[in-house]
């Protein structure tokens, strides 16, 4: 099992959710309203000087899903390219309580 972590400006947030879906990922957990700052994009903290948010979602999915999820992402990514900005990653799960 793997754990894709994406972090997006909530701006897309619903595009991110309903493009995962539709490829069956259903289950997540959705940290919203993250601050802060990636390598190529700038601050996100919420205020009048560097306005906007981002959330962060976590999905736990078996080894096979991942290409197909990050696929999809990038898609999104880049049909946003110089809009809103996101970042994902792949860890690996060693074990799950059930």
């Amino acid at each position: 099992m793997k754990m894709l972590l994406a972090i997006f400006s909530e701006e897309i947030d619903d595009d991110v959710m309903t493009s995962l879906a539709a490829i069956g990922i259903h289950c997540f957990t959705e940290w919203t309203g993250v601050l802060g700052k990636g390598q190529h994009s700038g601050p996100r903290f919420d205020n009048k000087y560097w306005p906007g948010v981002n959330n962060v979602a976590m999905f736990v999915v078996p080894d096979e899903t991942i290409p197909k999820a990050l696929a999809v992402l990038k898609e999104i990514r880049q049909k946003n390219l110089g809009h809103e900005g996101m970042k994902a990653f792949v860890l690996n799960v060693e074990q799950k309580l059930e």
